[in-house]
């Protein structure tokens, strides 16, 4: 009867033992997993850091961009927001570009060719001229004064012909903020636009000096003062002497070109 009481305890023990060892094993278990959620976590938490410095570096990247565009922007609009005006010789009217409009038309004038004095520069007088005060000038010297005239064509091409008087037109360009007159040439510089070409014109050699100006290609003339001999500024087209300019490019007694661009 002992016999039997004491196998049952045995049997009892041993399964007290196996449950002992799933327990820790159970434990152990537990252990485990808590130390990968642990891992997991912190790999989660690298992870978001990771992340969040990547957004913030492309963020930070991203507003340097956008500074970096906004500054040339700024500079491009700074640089083009203005305006720039010039003359075109021989034409009523401005080029047919976009931006460029006509500020006024007029006659070509200057000195008379035969006068050492007076100035030398070319003028676009406007059809419609105000008049100064009938007291004006109050003093000066008897028979002391400059003198202006109207500007004849002293050639005969396409359109015009000798003798004619010239038309001019001043032109307003807008966005641009520089024109200049490119002898020699019937293009413009790279970025630049080309508003007329034509060939350059002057004052007889042997006359008294004046200005070098750009005459469009396709001149005008008025039709109320037809091939008029009326003398006063006379344009003739240029040519070249080899020498200080370099034989070739140029050449010897070349009519020369011209272009007037804008920027």
């Amino acid at each position: 009867m002992h016999f039997g009481i004491d196998v049952h305890q045995s049997q009892i023990q041993f399964m007290n033992v196996q449950i002992s060892q799933l327990q820790q094993e159970n434990n152990a278990q537990k252990l485990q997993i808590s130390q990968l959620q642990q891992d997991n976590n912190a790999l989660k938490l690298q992870r978001s850091s990771h992340q969040e410095v990547q957004l913030l570096t492309g963020k930070i990247h991203v507003a340097t961009l956008e500074t970096t565009v906004n500054d040339v922007v700024g500079k491009n609009q700074l640089q083009h927001s203005g305006s720039t005006s010039f003359p075109i010789w021989g034409r009523k009217s401005c080029p047919a570009i976009n931006g460029t409009e006509i500020v006024y038309t007029g006659i070509t004038g200057g000195k008379h060719y035969s006068h050492s004095g007076s100035g030398t520069n070319t003028l676009c007088m406007p059809h419609d001229p105000d008049s100064l005060p009938s007291d004006f000038p109050t003093t000066t010297y008897v028979g002391h004064h400059a003198e202006l005239y109207g500007a004849e064509f002293q050639f005969t091409y396409k359109n015009v012909a000798i003798d004619d008087d010239v038309p001019c037109a001043i032109c307003k360009v807008t966005p641009a903020t520089t024109t200049m007159m490119v002898p020699a040439k019937l293009t413009c510089p790279q970025n630049w636009t080309l508003q007329y070409h034509g060939y350059l014109g002057a004052g007889h050699y042997a006359d008294h000096a004046s200005e070098f100006i750009c005459i469009d290609n396709d001149p005008e003339y008025f039709e109320r003062s037809r091939q008029l001999n009326s003398d006063g500024l006379l344009i003739y087209p240029v040519i070249m002497g080899c020498g200080s300019l370099p034989c070739p490019k140029y050449k010897n007694a070349q009519y020369l070109p011209c272009a007037v661009c804008t920027f």
